[in-house]
């Protein structure tokens, strides 16, 4: 027996080559490969070594599944994509609303990254999104902020994605009926009506002269026009004040951000005291510098481009947010509260303080709800300082007879505080 040698296998068994098909088939389809032996019964180390000691086989078997996959998915969104274009403009749309706007959305990024194409072909005529860009934005948006014209640019989207590229000049009272029953199906009617309203004033600005619209573009004749839907506006929700002491009570608690001169709970505190006191969005605190405030006037001002009316701002300081301001100035700093991380995460840490305050999940709010609660206790001592607060231009005397620092000031300086506000 010399001259004979022992067969040594160089593949796997049959076993081992079906469950590395198998595992790689899963695999593809979005599974981790330990969650596959789990759905398979087998071991997963078994598996692991098997692919390690015939990686050719391992990668020959990905290859084929992940191109399978790609096949079918390519499939799906080619069909997709010829569904979504067949129903555009249609009341097709309106069998199923939320369906069909995921679908569209997935069609529209499909085509363009596939195809690198429009969702729905144009014939060169000017669209309502082109006059939007070109006439609109320039004209009437000159001066608005960012946040504005992305609420334009949501609602032309969502009209593009119901209607398809229809020529300005061929948009009926029917397109616009579809779109707001579309709206209806997938938003809540107060959001419907604002995008159904932002859709309706651009084809206003596209329509002929008038003497509430003297500088419109003149390029329809007719304006079509479709009401927009009732909707009731909820009550006002407000917080009480002894929560928001929970919460600026609890803000020794917390350890972010994480800045160099100014500690979280100083921070914290800072930002229910200036959203409370001032009743300012947001943006805007996120917003607001140091070279806003006027410490011997007392005074705050804020800028056209902080603020969602796109006007200026001034508002008086009282002595509660003065205290909570010392503690946040440091050397070079520009904004008030500065915010390392994602805007996303303030709202993560936001929450987290509201948990370690005690609040439970029903009681935890946003920022918003503090502007609601301040104008709530204004207004029980005066109305008019309460509008004038927010910022709100609602008549001629208020925004060209009125001092309103001397109308909020003394109601300010009488507001009622959370009681850590003011301990000592």
């Amino acid at each position: 027996m010399s001259g004979s040698r022992r067969n040594i296998p160089t593949g796997p068994t049959p076993r081992v080559a079906q469950l590395l098909d198998q595992a790689a088939e899963l695999v593809a389809h979005g599974h981790t490969l330990r969650a596959a032996a789990e759905k398979l019964g087998a071991s997963y180390d078994a598996i692991r070594n098997g692919r390690q000691r015939h990686p050719q086989v391992a990668h020959e078997v990905d290859r084929r599944h992940v191109a399978e996959v790609r096949r079918q998915q390519a499939a799906a969104a080619d069909e997709i994509l010829a569904s979504v274009r067949a129903a555009v403009g249609t009341t097709a749309v309106l069998d199923d609303p939320k369906r069909y706007f995921e679908l569209a959305t997935l069609a529209a990024d499909w085509a363009q990254t596939r195809y690198r194409e429009a969702l729905f072909p144009s014939n060169g005529e000017q669209t309502l999104d082109g006059f939007f860009r070109h006439w609109y934005v320039p004209n009437r948006l000159f001066d608005a902020t960012a946040g504005t014209k992305a609420m334009y640019e949501v609602a032309l989207r969502r009209f593009y994605l119901v209607v398809g590229p229809v020529p300005l000049k061929e948009i009926t009272q029917e397109h616009l009926r579809i779109f707001r029953n579309f709206l209806l199906g997938t938003v809540k009617p107060v959001t419907a009506g604002g995008y159904l309203r932002q859709v309706q004033t651009i084809l206003i600005a596209a329509g002929p002269p008038a003497p509430y619209v003297r500088d419109a573009a003149g390029i329809l004749d007719r304006v079509p026009y479709v009401r927009r839907p009732k909707a009731e506006v909820p009550a006002p929700k407000i917080v009480s004040l002894d929560r928001i002491s929970a919460m600026y009570r609890a803000a020794d608690q917390m350890t972010c951000p994480q800045l160099q001169a100014v500690s979280a709970a100083a921070w914290w505190r800072g930002v229910l005291v200036v959203a409370y006191n001032l009743g300012i969005r947001a943006g805007t605190l996120r917003a607001m510098r140091w070279d806003f405030i006027d410490p011997e006037q007392r005074l705050v001002t804020f800028p056209p481009e902080v603020m969602k009316s796109a006007r200026y701002l001034m508002l008086p300081l009282n002595e509660v947010v003065l205290r909570h301001l010392d503690p946040l100035r440091a050397e070079g700093a520009e904004l008030v509260f500065p915010w390392p991380k994602s805007h996303s995460y303030f709202w993560t840490a936001l929450t987290m303080l509201q948990v370690r305050s005690g609040l439970k999940k029903r009681e935890r709010f946003g920022l918003h709800r503090l502007r609601k609660t301040l104008a709530t206790e204004l207004w029980k001592h005066s109305p008019p300082a309460a509008q004038l607060m927010l910022g709100h231009a609602n008549g001629v005397t208020e925004k060209h007879y009125v001092c309103s620092l001397e109308v909020i000031r003394p109601a300010l300086e009488t507001l009622p505080q959370p009681p850590a506000f003011v301990e000592q």
